[in-house]
């Protein structure tokens, strides 16, 4: 008995893709308050700032990184086309 695959519409895709982006951002607030209740007065837009590269150096930079080295190390077992990951 095979599995039904269910064919993408538009509507689905819509729906599916706004709830994927309500919860992505769902730890950004957390995140900049604690930012912004530890930092005096004066320094809460470098906190905030600080945080915010922070996590795009990480986010670009590790990123790409484990991606390319899991792609490496899946190669051997798995054969080149068949586990590639994509971002």
């Amino acid at each position: 008995m095979g599995t039904a695959v269910r064919r993408s519409t538009p509507r689905l895709t819509n729906y599916s893709t706004s709830v994927w982006i309500l919860f992505v951002g769902f730890h950004l607030g957390p995140i900049f308050a604690v930012a912004q209740t530890i930092a005096t007065t004066s320094m809460r837009a470098l906190a905030s700032a600080t945080v915010l590269l922070t996590a795009t150096c990480f986010g670009q930079g590790v990123g790409p990184f484990t991606v390319g080295y899991l792609n490496d190390l899946l190669q051997d077992p798995y054969g080149a086309r068949r586990c590639a990951i994509r971002s």
